[in-house]
């Protein structure tokens, strides 16, 4: 059988994977390697994929066939080399003496990797501000990920001031790829969508990523592309548990939100900090506590919110300076006119002002009376047995719980769009604040692990009569004909 007497669908199939081969191109930062080191005593690996002089020579030209090689490109997949990968989760800061380095983070290696990542990223944004890429009508998808060039060698270096770690220690935060001060990137017209996708290198897992505020960066320099309207942020997964570095991730990452493109609709966030014993121990002290409304991450993301259709949170602690109304603020002008979709998943550990949320009371037992509780402290078969049998029980601090659901109450009176809105902490196995649309009506629900019953200001914010919320296990619901159910969020 010859092909052209084959079906049109193992012809389609035919042309799909093909087309698949020329669609999707792996490009090289500039450097002065060609080769990558993987393991111990491993041989040279030449580095996969086309230096951007190697992919102009086969796309450019007036050849038909380099034409259409360069038209049938959707995909770039660009890696951007770095001298060192840094085993921070093996390693520790050591206490300095006489004859060793005290650790800081603004380290020598760092910064190679710092100039060198800035350096790749502005290349290839000078590249594809070319008018060979900007006038091209098809657009792409730009994926960034990083690549060390030496990775678990024998002759790696390592950060001065450090050791390899010892059990019950606090590991270093990973490295993630930042763009040094002044770095400016050319804008590019020809990007549709932002990646930046976990790989991983052969012995070791995965490869360090890139820091929030590069990826604001980045994508806010693919803004003049009308087609760019969702974009996917991922923090570190590792951040370390200095309580100085959490703090400035949140304070970084809140200064270069406003440069998001306003074209953006959908933002998917994952915030990604690894928690510890140790970290909420630190997280209870004055430095980390997030003040009642005055958390800059916070009002960074209330901003954005105005903008945006859908708006997805994992993993970050939020306050209510996010939805910033409350009783006496909820007439003011503030509209987040777009917002259908809402979904926040957090897991705090401590109050705004570093009070536990969690405590365990032991009427009768011999720790005797009230103790904190945190979400990385599992109960033992000793307290599992006591909560069977009731001679324990759970409580959580209910004034954080009733600021946010009632700032999130008023708030939402301002989302006439609204369809779907989740206040979700620990992925809804400690407690869930849900407001969706079930046939013709609203339906809101609140369900807690631990029994919280929501506070007069609460019911009065989401515009709840007296006796309206009808209580089913662990679960409190009531209904609404229509959103918002007051002449107050239509005005």
């Amino acid at each position: 059988m010859t092909a052209p007497e084959l079906p049109h669908e193992i012809l389609s199939l035919f042309a799909k994977s093909v087309s698949e081969i020329y669609s999707t191109v792996w490009v090289q930062s500039p450097s002065e390697s060609d080769s990558v080191f993987i393991g111990r005593d491993s041989e040279p690996r030449k580095k996969v994929g086309l230096t951007q002089e190697q992919l102009d020579e086969i796309t450019t030209g007036p050849q038909p066939w380099r034409q259409a090689r360069r038209a049938a490109i959707r995909h770039i997949f660009y890696w951007v080399a770095v001298p060192h990968w840094l085993e921070d989760r093996t390693r520790e800061r050591q206490s300095p003496d006489r004859n060793s380095e005290q650790h800081s983070y603004d380290n020598p290696l760092r910064r190679e990797n710092d100039e060198a990542f800035s350096t790749g990223v502005q290349a290839l944004f000078e590249y594809l501000s070319s008018p060979s890429w900007a006038e091209r009508s098809a657009l792409l998808t730009l994926s960034v990920v990083l690549q060390a060039e030496k990775v678990h060698t024998t002759d790696m270096k390592v950060e001065p001031g450090t050791g390899l770690i010892e059990l019950n220690k606090l590991p270093l935060a990973w490295y993630t790829g930042t763009l040094r001060s002044g770095t400016t990137l050319k804008p590019v017209s020809c990007v549709r969508a932002v990646e930046f996708p976990r790989v991983y290198a052969t012995a070791n897992g995965e490869q360090n990523m890139i820091s929030l505020p590069a990826q604001v960066r980045i994508l806010s320099a693919c803004g003049d592309c009308d087609a760019l309207v969702e974009a996917n942020l991922f923090g570190s997964y590792y951040m370390g548990n200095q309580i100085s570095l959490l703090t400035q991730k949140r304070n970084d990452t809140a200064k270069v939100l406003h440069l998001l493109p306003k074209r953006i609709q959908t933002l998917h966030l994952e915030w990604c900090d690894e928690i510890s014993p140790h970290v909420f121990e630190q997280r209870t002290q004055p430095q980390y506590q997030l003040a009642v409304r005055s958390d800059a991450l916070s009002r960074a993301l209330h901003s954005v919110s105005m903008q945006l259709c859908e708006l997805y949170i994992v993993q970050l602690d939020m306050t209510s300076d996010f939805f910033r109304l409350s009783k006496d603020e909820h007439q003011s002008t503030v509209l987040w006119p777009h917002l259908e979709t809402l979904r926040l998943t957090f897991n705090p550990t401590a109050t705004p002002t570093g009070q536990p949320l969690i405590y365990e009371y032991w009427p009768d037992g011999e720790d005797g009376g009230a103790m904190p509780l945190t979400s990385w402290q599992q109960p033992g078969p000793k307290r599992l047995e006591y909560v069977e049998n009731g001679d324990s029980s759970f409580s959580i601090v209910p004034g954080f719980f009733d600021d946010l659901y009632a700032s999130a109450g008023y708030a939402a009176q301002k989302m006439p769009k609204i369809t779907s809105l989740l206040l979700s902490w620990e992925e809804g196995d400690t407690q869930d604040l849900e407001l969706k649309c079930r046939g013709n009506k609203w339906v809101l629900e609140l369900y807690s692990f631990y029994g919280y019953s929501p506070c007069q200001e609460v019911l009065d914010a989401w515009q709840i009569p007296e006796g309206k919320m009808k209580k089913r296990l662990r679960v409190l619901e009531t209904e609404f004909d229509s959103w918002p159910p007051s002449p107050l969020g239509r005005e």
